[in-house]
């Protein structure tokens, strides 16, 4: 049985990049991509419906009205992608009568409120009306690379490895840090957002990076393949 690992982030909002997995074959200066195995079965059901309640306990700690009114049970809707979950999140709110200023969020952590100046909002009825969001929005946490699996982190090191990286170095960039695959996979918790991407020191101008996306492919496989 292959190793479930829970990606310990802790990211603002928008943070988090998603990009779709693609493994078709790309040439780049006349070298196609090396065949490489297809990727591994990501979490089970069960393990994301797990995830997502334990989330969604985690924030309701976070509102801080345990004391005060007993947990409202989670909404039954399908977990939503991460392409989806954001204007949807967005606009439950604003349905409720208020502006998203600034969330934050982190695996065993749960969701949490904050202010323009990354305070937690003391305002009761807007927590309830945060936590009423996030139950009725759950994020799927196998698309947006929150719950992964130990043969996933395997899958995307090799990838890494064997396309992205060589394909970056044919456009002629460099890499100012590189993780080993024990570094990289481990277990799980230690580099979760890491992307050879990010290493490339060179990629201050917006378009140089799309352009190079559109060659080398997508920015992550650290998550689990759908």
């Amino acid at each position: 049985m292959m190793g479930l690992v829970i990606r310990r982030w802790f990211l603002p909002l928008g943070a988090t990049i998603v990009c779709a997995l693609a493994v078709g074959a790309v040439v780049v200066q006349g070298v196609a991509s090396p065949a490489i195995a297809a990727p591994p079965a990501g979490p089970s059901q069960a393990d994301i419906d797990n995830y997502v309640q334990r989330m969604l306990d985690e924030t309701w700690i976070n509102t801080g009205l345990s004391g005060e009114l007993e947990q409202p049970p989670a909404v039954d809707v399908p977990p939503l992608s991460d392409d989806l979950w954001g204007d949807a999140f967005y606009a439950c709110m604003a349905g409720l009568g208020y502006d998203l200023v600034s969330y934050s969020w982190s695996d065993g952590g749960g969701y949490q409120l904050s202010d323009a100046n990354g305070q937690r909002v003391d305002d009761p009825d807007q927590q309830l009306a945060f936590y009423d969001c996030v139950s009725r929005n759950p994020r799927d946490p196998s698309s947006s690379g929150e719950l992964v699996t130990l043969a996933g982190l395997e899958y995307a090191y090799d990838y890494y490895l064997r396309w992205t990286i060589p394909c970056i170095r044919a456009q002629g960039y460099t890499f100012d840090l590189m993780f080993e695959r024990s570094e990289f996979v481990g277990d799980g918790t230690q580099n979760p957002g890491w992307s050879p991407y990010y290493s490339v020191p060179d990629l201050a101008d917006p378009a140089d990076f799309e352009r190079l996306r559109a060659v080398c492919g997508p920015i992550s496989l650290a998550q689990s393949p759908g």
